[in-house]
């Protein structure tokens, strides 16, 4: 049985020949494809509503009025009232505390001047300085009145 034995310029010899053949074939002209679908909009308003049957009702609040979408920030269609939305809780089955401008209440809607435990004083801080800036202030306000509940653990 004979057996091959590569060498350096056996692997030289057999990738440069790889690469003619590869170069030999030429490059295939392409064109290149950008499908556009000009139907996009091609029904009207009531339409659309008739296909989302109950859920149309709710189209009314996001309906463009051409200044809201340059806010960073949009006002949100449906708060929440209550403004409960921003939790933090230390761990799983830790206590669970409301953050309500730049206040601390448990779930019996008591104020905590600081919360104790090691997590909550960096967090704190960190809220502290994300409500001293305006652009800040107003995205936690959001976040406060968010219809979707957010816990931070």
């Amino acid at each position: 049985m004979t057996t091959w034995k590569w060498s350096g310029f056996s692997f030289l010899f057999l990738f440069g020949f790889g690469v003619g053949l590869a170069g030999a074939s030429g490059s295939a002209s392409y064109d290149l494809f950008l499908p556009q679908n000009s139907n996009y909009i091609d029904f009207p308003l009531s339409r659309f509503k008739s296909e989302l049957g109950r859920a149309a009702a709710g189209l009314k609040d996001y309906v463009c009025d051409g200044t809201a979408e340059f806010q960073l920030f949009q006002n949100l269609a449906h708060p929440n009232p209550l403004a409960d939305s921003l939790k933090l809780q230390n761990a799983a089955n830790g206590p669970v505390f409301v953050y309500r401008h730049g206040t601390f209440y448990d779930v019996q809607g008591r104020a905590i001047r600081k919360p104790s435990g090691l997590f909550y004083g960096p967090l704190v801080e960190a809220l502290a300085k994300i409500e001293a800036v305006p652009e800040g202030h107003e995205l936690l306000e959001l976040l406060e009145t968010s219809p979707y509940p957010l816990t931070l653990t």
